[in-house]
């Protein structure tokens, strides 16, 4: 392994008030995909090519609206693989060094006397999944499809997020005072051949992000239609059943198999909780505690092992599993949720398994803990070759202004969300660390196809929080955010669904903590430290032997030492390029690709 190029480093000049006299700083951002294809058709006054209707061809099913909004509704579908899809992630992402990630489009052009703004222009086969628009934008929104001349979408983004359009899909299309402060859309958007949205906005500050499912193969794509046919109709009515109703309510209906009332679990000690012979699934599991307080959701932790892995694939505390703080008394997802008044935690993430499932209560505390744990399985339509269901939390205090690994997996899966608290001690702006963007690599690729505007739009929030309580929705919400305690609280939570990454032979998620350009250029040299915990939530099939990468994406430490190597605590640097302070001259850095540790290179900074 070699680098393609040397360490790229950048001056900044600044007001120095620390004893250190000279430092180097080293800037990194990796540029922005370029779009595939030219821009999009000007609108005419012609109306949208006719679509087949549903159930006219005989030679092939087709994936239109209602198959997507189907697969939406079931969880299982998540627990397959996907080998011949991918997702990407158009955005406003800044490829320059200054992290500003607003008003950068791609190819704008003016159309009389207005100018159009490119969001997304992409080829098909594929589908939208996710459009997410900052807050006070304003302005006309067109999405094309295919050869058309006319937007078959034509409408202003108030209207699409708040008015008709929302109207008709209530908990796919959110407005920033339900979703945390950006505009979002969940409503599936297939296209058979092309994409492209375009907005009109001159509003200072703009920021978009869309997400796009790719094909390779498979059934073809019947693109959107504006009038549903009664299939999509039926499909959109059981997303909204699903999604608005509680797992726990959902529980009421199902022969949920729950232990004694209150069976204590003695310190120190692991109980089995449930014990099944496959093939099956666990489609929803609970943990009533007797007392919930910091010890018990703390001091409590939930493993699942599945067909004789050696490992858990679950390890997590009820805290970290369940991305609660439970002094908000009632919270509800899609997947995870918890309910006050009955002091349960509950959860209806599929988990399929071909043998045995083994699932234990583990007391890590001093004290016993008093809980109950019920679960109702299934044995049917269990996949032949199901992926496993993973969930791992980390917990560690990171520096504002450096960029570490938060995911890294080899194997093949999809990844369905991430939960994440964190806490900084730099009280000079509140919520500094939420201006961090992600850069989410899949199958070993070279660029990213996914690059983040920050981690409170990732969220599906905006302005860093700052303007709103705790709020929850089926797909992403904030248990806890306080602007005001030290450096700025929040708790935030996002589950994938249409939107999830599937992947192959690898995913790695990398995260700016901040904005590393915005840190190096204060005039403070300190370091900004946060303390970050945060579960991923994934389905996979491991793989036994490490893989060959093609991700520029490596860990690294200065050091005046010649020998000395890299862990996989240490940040990491992107493209060869980096952001931080670092010794005096000389020095040397040494660095390892995020996939190898071992293949550490040393290089020198005279």
């Amino acid at each position: 392994m070699k680098l393609k190029s040397p360490i790229q480093l950048t001056m900044f000049q600044g007001n120095r008030k620390s004893r250190i006299e000279s430092c180097v700083f080293m800037t990194v951002f990796v540029l922005l995909a370029a779009i595939a294809c030219g821009p999009p058709p000007p609108p005419k006054k012609t109306q949208p090519t006719a679509t087949p209707a549903a159930g006219t061809s005989t030679k092939a099913a087709y994936r239109d609206t209602a198959y997507f909004l189907n697969r939406m509704a079931d969880l299982s579908s998540l627990a397959r693989a996907w080998p011949n899809e991918k997702i990407i992630m158009r955005s406003s992402h800044d490829p320059s060094d200054q992290g500003e990630d607003e008003n950068i489009f791609d190819k704008p052009y003016v159309l009389g006397n207005t100018r159009w703004n490119v969001l997304l222009n992409q080829n098909g086969p594929g589908c939208v999944t996710r459009l997410w628009i900052t807050e006070h934008a304003e302005g006309r929104l067109r999405i094309y499809f295919d050869e058309d001349p006319y937007p078959r979408i034509d409408t202003t983004i108030s209207e699409f997020f708040s008015g008709t359009y929302k109207h008709f899909n209530p908990l796919l299309v959110l407005a920033p005072e339900e979703s945390g402060g950006g505009h979002v859309s969940y409503f599936p958007l297939p296209f058979e051949k092309r994409c492209s949205i375009i907005t009109d906005s001159t509003s200072p500050h703009f920021v978009y992000q869309v997400n796009c499912r790719l094909f390779e193969g498979g059934d073809p794509i019947r693109s959107y239609q504006p009038e549903l046919d009664e299939a999509a109709k039926t499909a959109l009515e059981r997303v909204n059943n699903t999604y608005s109703t509680a797992a726990l309510t959902r529980a009421q209906t199902l022969p949920v198999s729950r232990g004694e009332l209150i069976n204590e679990i003695p310190p120190k000690q692991s109980k089995l909780v449930a014990n099944y012979i496959g093939p099956g699934a666990i489609d929803y599991f609970e943990v009533k505690l007797h007392t919930v307080n910091t010890d018990t959701v703390v001091g409590l932790r939930i493993k699942m092992f599945w067909d004789g892995l050696d490992a858990p694939t679950v390890d997590c505390t009820i805290r970290e599993f369940f991305s609660t703080f439970y002094e908000v008394k009632n919270w509800n997802s899609i997947f995870l949720g918890y309910y006050g008044q009955q002091t349960t935690f509950y959860s209806q993430f599929y988990m399929p398994f071909l043998e045995k499932a083994e699932i234990y209560l583990e007391n890590t505390t001093d004290k016993p803990i008093k809980a109950q744990f019920g679960s109702h399985k299934v044995f049917t339509d269990v996949p032949k070759d199901p992926l496993y269901f993973y969930a791992k939390a980390n917990m560690r205090t990171l520096n504002n202004g450096f960029i570490y690994p938060f995911f890294n997996y080899q194997g093949t899966g999809n990844f369905i969300g991430m939960s994440m608290f964190a806490v900084t001690n730099f009280a000079g702006e509140p919520l500094i660390h939420l201006k961090g963007d992600e850069y989410i690599y899949q199958d070993g690729e070279h660029n990213p196809q996914w690059m983040g505007t920050g981690t409170d739009h990732f969220f599906n929030g905006d302005n860093l929080l700052k303007t709103n309580a705790p709020f929850w929705n089926p797909t992403h919400g904030c248990v806890a955010v306080d602007p005001k305690m030290r450096g700025g609280l929040f708790s935030c939570f996002r589950f994938l669904l249409l939107d999830s990454i599937p992947f192959n032979t690898s995913l790695s998620i990398i995260n700016e903590v901040g904005s590393p350009y915005e840190i190096a250029v204060r005039e403070t040299q300190e370091k900004i430290p946060a303390h970050y915990e945060w579960t991923c939530y994934w389905y996979a099939r491991p793989i036994r032997t490490a893989i060959r990468r093609g991700e520029e994406v490596y860990h690294f430490t200065c050091s005046k030492n010649p020998e000395d190597n890299p862990n996989v605590n240490d940040p990491v640097i992107i493209d060869s390029k980096l952001i931080m302070q670092i010794p005096e001259k000389p020095f040397w850095i040494h660095m390892a690709p995020i996939w190898d540790i071992t293949q550490v290179q040393h290089q020198a900074v005279k």
